[in-house]
């Protein structure tokens, strides 16, 4: 006991320090992995790092498939998706992971997975270990595109109690050149910074309005089936415009807003406001013989074409709402990384079908270009929140899944061959290439079935966000209407400086 109070006191001392470990930090704790069927993590003995080897195993859940999942166990479809997903997770965290059978013992490395499969492809159960070889040390960011101020170099450090640091690039390979960080040479020649407190962010949404004569007469013109359309989909109570009114009031941080439509702008926005700015699909949509498009999928995939969108961005759709006052820092990291917001559980299993959902037959296919390109088997969808994204990341998908970008865009409607980039592909993808990072929030899905419940909780402004959802037919149901109408407007009654 005295030893881990000392330890903690000190630790408290040097919190703003970078502390290189070449050990483990939680006294040598192994987990028993289970390799007969199904792969599985057991939280085994966490000891003192318990939270920082949870949020290891949470990070490495989305990005394999997992078959099922109580308390902190996991279980992976198959050994190699297993160990290509450790050692990814690893690299980006500075964890050593090392796999031992019996008393053979071999790091889990690039170089030696061919030795790895063959120790555990015979045996029952092998045990695996996490070496955090510096927690506050691998959060460095030798990113912020290598600021250049007068002629020098500088890289950004992410330190142990969350602050942000500016250091000279030569100094920093110069503190860092051995085994043991020169945390004094850091210290003393490094300035703290605010990152993103200047960074511009943008916000984007997607919106039509049912309402719209003009917009209504195109979609019957194009509809095969008129039975078929999903009013759910399209249904409008003026959510957009209280939703602009949650930015005003939560996030006044914000700079442009764009609105993605192919609808008139409502007669409530100010015309000649500079704030919100509408923006028509022929504006985006690299093809104008695929318009008018009625497909999500389709309209989603063109959002990082918007004329003058900032590098980070947050798209919004319009049923979300910001439920009290939110930072820049809640979206993005310090190093202008997004932060994704996924479901803790996986549920994109399974094969493609007309009997399934036209979101997860879109997952299923986006799913599959990570499965080609990484080997990699991701399950879990984005919340229904607001989706921090970054330009450049979606620049980069399109050229490298041009093929899918193209075919789901010539989708006027949704299709079991489309892909759902910003709701599943952008996270993934970003996320095992290190451009995103998990992010934590509260928030609320809201439907007809729980209304009653939550209103209470929301009005208190426990959430960041949340939805005031349609499915199921609710677009029919005028009291759940009302009571929507009745919540927003005890929320947010005060006009924005945009509307008329």
């Amino acid at each position: 006991m005295l030893k881990k109070f000392i330890k903690r006191k000190l630790r408290n001392i040097i919190s703003n320090e970078i502390e290189r470990k070449s050990r483990s930090l939680y006294s040598g704790a192994f987990y028993n992995i289970n390799v007969n069927g199904d792969l599985v993590i057991t939280s085994g003995n966490m000891l003192e790092e318990e939270d920082k080897i949870e949020e290891f195993l949470f990070q490495a859940l989305p990005v394999f498939s997992v078959t099922g999942q109580e308390d902190w166990n996991y279980y992976a479809k198959d050994r190699n998706s297993f160990i290509f997903t450790l050692l990814s997770i690893a690299k980006v965290n500075n964890v050593e992971l090392y796999a031992r059978v019996k008393r053979n013992r071999v790091k889990v490395a690039s170089e030696n997975l061919e030795k790895i499969d063959n120790l555990i492809k015979t045996a029952k159960c092998f045990e695996l270990k996490l070496v955090f070889l510096d927690i506050s040390f691998s959060k460095i960011i030798n990113v912020w595109d290598e600021v250049l101020t007068n002629g020098r170099t500088y890289s950004v450090l992410r330190m142990n109690n969350l602050e942000y640091k500016k250091i000279d690039t030569d100094l920093l390979m110069e503190a860092t050149k051995d085994k043991e960080v020169n945390a004094k040479l850091i210290n003393k020649h490094s300035t703290p910074i605010t990152v993103i407190e200047n960074l511009p962010v943008d916000i984007v949404y997607t919106w039509v309005n049912d309402k719209d004569e003009d917009w209504r007469r195109m979609l019957i013109e194009n509809v095969t089936n008129k039975d078929e359309i999903d009013w759910d989909r399209f249904h409008s109570i003026d959510e957009l415009k209280y939703s602009l009114r949650s930015i005003f009031l939560h996030a006044p941080w914000v700079n442009k807003i764009y609105v993605l439509t192919n609808c008139k702008p409502p007669e409530w926005l100010l015309k000649d406001n500079d704030k919100v700015i509408f923006v028509d699909h022929i504006d985006v949509f690299p093809d104008a013989n695929v318009l008018p498009n009625f497909n999500s999928h389709a309209i989603e995939s063109c959002l990082h074409k918007i004329n003058g969108l900032s590098e980070n961005f947050i798209y919004f759709n319009d049923d979300v709402f910001l439920g009290r006052n939110v930072d820049k820092s809640l979206f993005i990291e310090g190093n202008k990384t997004s932060k994704s917001f996924l479901e803790p559980y996986g549920m994109v299993y399974g094969s493609l079908s007309t009997d399934n959902p036209d979101y997860l037959n879109a997952s299923l296919n986006s799913k599959s270009l990570i499965e080609s390109e990484y080997s990699l088997s991701p399950t879990q969808l984005h919340k229904h929140t607001p989706h921090s994204l970054r330009k450049s990341v979606l620049e980069e998908l399109e050229i490298k899944f041009k093929d899918n970008f193209d075919l789901v865009r010539s989708a006027k409607f949704r299709t079991i061959n489309d892909i759902n980039i910003t709701s599943f592909l952008y996270h993934h993808y970003s996320y095992i290439n290190g451009r995103s990072c998990l992010g934590s929030e509260a928030s609320c899905l809201v439907r007809e079935s729980n209304i009653d419940k939550v209103e209470s909780a929301i009005k208190k402004r426990e959430y960041d966000f949340f939805c005031l959802n349609d499915g199921g037919g609710s677009s029919l149901n005028n009291e759940y209407h009302n009571k929507k109408i009745k919540l927003l407007n005890s929320l947010y009654s005060e006009k924005a400086p945009w509307e008329i």
